[in-house]
């Protein structure tokens, strides 16, 4: 089994970011090292860094729905957010 990423994000609003930053990095290796002893294949492991706005975005059509209306998504992965226009 294939595992896309290990990411772990980091708030660089604190203080100790070195730190922070070593400790995260270290424990993606150890989660990569167990998932690789377990038979799991782990493309990539990464840190992510949030600086007050959202840690990700996707772009993807949602049927039904125009620029400026709320999405209605029915998943614990989603957040819903306002459609925006992007052509």
């Amino acid at each position: 089994m294939k595992i896309r990423t290990i990411t772990t994000g980091i708030n660089f609003s604190v203080p100790g970011k070195e730190s922070i930053i070593s400790q995260s990095a270290e424990f993606n290796q150890k989660a990569k090292n167990e998932f690789d002893k377990n038979n799991y294949e782990v493309q990539t492991i990464r840190l992510a860094i949030k600086l007050n706005k959202p840690l990700s975005a996707r772009l993807f059509p949602v049927p039904g729905k125009k620029a400026g209306e709320m999405t209605d998504f029915d998943s614990p992965y989603l957040i819903d957010c306002r459609i925006m226009d992007v052509f």
